[in-house]
């Protein structure tokens, strides 16, 4: 950042701070404790300091990108936190996610399109397990279970992660299954 800095080419700057949240969001899933919540807010951060830049009218591409890596941040946030403030940077997530696929449609890019349907699974996932109303436990096994399965259709079966999504989707299914209304 000290090459890339605001008084420079904002785009530049804009991509800097994006990598620097995903960094961050690394080191925070890493870490353990305060200083792994640390490096998540700072990832959160500096997504929303890339977002004042990236924004969806003159960046759209570089704009869903940047929502999708919040909502991971902020996913991994929502599982540290637990309770009311984890359950808020869910939706928070959520909200990132669903953001990214104004831009991110499965007829102009359908790679990041099924990119973002996989981080939106993954967080409907840890509201599952987060959820104290049964009613909630339902919707979100079958919001994942809707995500990962559009991922999939457009990954197909080779996707390297393909085999641990079907397991998953087995997994909520069988849920559902023994949980019925």
């Amino acid at each position: 950042l000290k090459v890339y800095t605001r008084d420079g080419t904002l785009e530049d700057w804009a991509t800097a701070q994006n990598n620097l949240g995903n960094t961050f969001r690394i080191l925070g899933q890493r870490t353990g404790g305060k200083e792994g919540t640390a490096y998540l807010l700072r990832a959160v951060a500096a997504c929303k300091a890339a977002l004042r830049v990236r924004t969806e009218k003159d960046m759209p591409a570089d704009w869903a990108a940047t929502q999708n890596n919040l909502g991971t941040a902020l996913q991994t946030l929502g599982e540290r936190a637990g309770g009311e403030a984890g359950a808020e940077f869910l939706l928070k997530a959520v909200a990132a996610c669903k953001a990214a696929l104004k831009v991110r449609t499965q007829r102009d890019m359908p790679a990041y399109w099924a990119e973002t349907q996989f981080s939106l699974g993954s967080i409907r996932l840890t509201q599952f397990r987060e959820a104290k109303d049964p009613a909630e436990h339902r919707d979100f096994a079958q919001a994942a279970i809707t995500h990962w399965q559009n991922a999939l259709d457009l990954f197909g079966p080779d996707y390297f992660q393909a085999e641990a999504l079907q397991r998953d989707i087995k997994r909520l299914k069988d849920w559902l299954a023994a949980n019925p209304d």
